[in-house]
């Protein structure tokens, strides 16, 4: 069965949305990755627009479709890809042009030759002319300069899709070459778009308990905390009663202790109150670009995880590329 508008579809936590549409009950967190590249969560309430593939993360969410298909915002997003490769390049116009009169002159030419071959044979032999023919034709190749130049553009084209980068305008291939200032996005660009925990401080006891407790979610901070575990949690743990705050954190009990992760605002929404030493260790992480995320166990504070996005590992190197070429990249 196809969706359509004003259809009204349940999405459960986990699940893709499939259409365009507005939420009119519930209350979650979006990822909106595939649409922005951004790996941060985006509140859902009722009211809020949502779109065709981004990921819910929370509870359920209900809304009513208004676009589907080729009129979603990803399907949008598509045609564009589909209307360049259907475009003709100026470079492809050119060689088209230069084909014609090429295809004609060589023509001329491989029909000039085999006339002269025939007249110069003592008999009048028609082999020798058309071998004089054939052979001119086969050496010019006619055809390769029309087929070569929008085969190249094609497949230039396909291949930046295949590695999310949409080209709405193939003129802007022929371009690239007198490109001198380079502005670059930070997320996804220049790091992973993938958040890891890149450190902690606190009790190791409180951080098996965090990613135990984290095991049990699909937000992306969930996600960061299994990325970055490199082995299983050393023993087995019982987690229960686990409940997720829309923009704040999770909580529940891990082997009947009560665990807590999350914001600042969460642990006070706790009834926990941080110490000038638990708000100078996040002022730290939050220095080295890290997002601080903290852990309570027994209702107390236990720990403090610094998230982030990694850069990637040819980031240096590209960069040093492009310098090398006289491109000057900006952030």
């Amino acid at each position: 069965m196809c969706l359509r508008a004003r259809d009204r579809v349940e999405v459960l936590s986990g699940e893709l949305i499939p259409a365009d549409g507005l939420v009119v009950d519930g209350r979650s967190s979006l990822d909106r990755a595939v649409l922005t590249g951004e790996p941060d969560p985006v509140a859902t309430a009722p009211g809020d627009l949502v779109h065709a593939g981004a990921t819910n993360l929370g509870a359920r969410l209900v809304m009513d479709v208004q676009a589907t298909g080729e009129s979603t915002r990803v399907g949008a997003l598509l045609a564009l890809v589909d209307e360049a490769m259907s475009r003709r390049a100026p470079m492809v116009q050119l060689a088209d042009r230069i084909s014609r009169v090429f295809v004609l002159a060589v023509l001329g030419l491989a029909l000039a030759a085999g006339l002269l071959a025939y007249a110069q044979t003592p008999t009048g032999e028609l082999g020798a002319a058309l071998q004089r023919i054939i052979a001119l034709l086969v050496v010019s190749c006619p055809c390769a300069l029309g087929l070569a130049t929008p085969v190249a553009v094609s497949m230039g084209l396909s291949r930046a899709a295949r590695q999310g980068i949409f080209i709405k305008n193939p003129d802007v291939i022929q371009q690239l070459g007198k490109v001198d200032t380079l502005l670059l996005d930070k997320t996804g660009t220049l790091t992973e778009g993938a958040a890891t925990v890149q450190r902690f401080e606190g009790d190791d006891e409180a951080q098996e308990l965090a990613f135990a407790l984290e095991s049990e979610s699909a937000h992306p901070v969930a996600q960061a905390f299994r990325r970055s575990l490199r082995e299983p949690v050393r023993q087995a743990r019982l987690v229960t009663d686990v409940t997720e705050l829309a923009g704040l954190g999770i909580r529940g009990r891990v082997d009947d202790r009560p665990v807590a992760i999350g914001s600042e605002a969460m642990l006070a929404g706790e009834g926990l109150a941080l110490d000038a030493t638990w708000q100078a260790r996040a002022a730290a992480l939050i220095d080295d670009g890290l997002s601080p995320v903290y852990v309570a166990v027994d209702g107390e504070p236990a720990g403090i995880f610094g998230v982030g996005d990694r850069l990637r590992d040819d980031a240096r190197s590209t960069v040093q590329t492009f310098l090398a070429r006289d491109v000057r990249p900006h952030i």
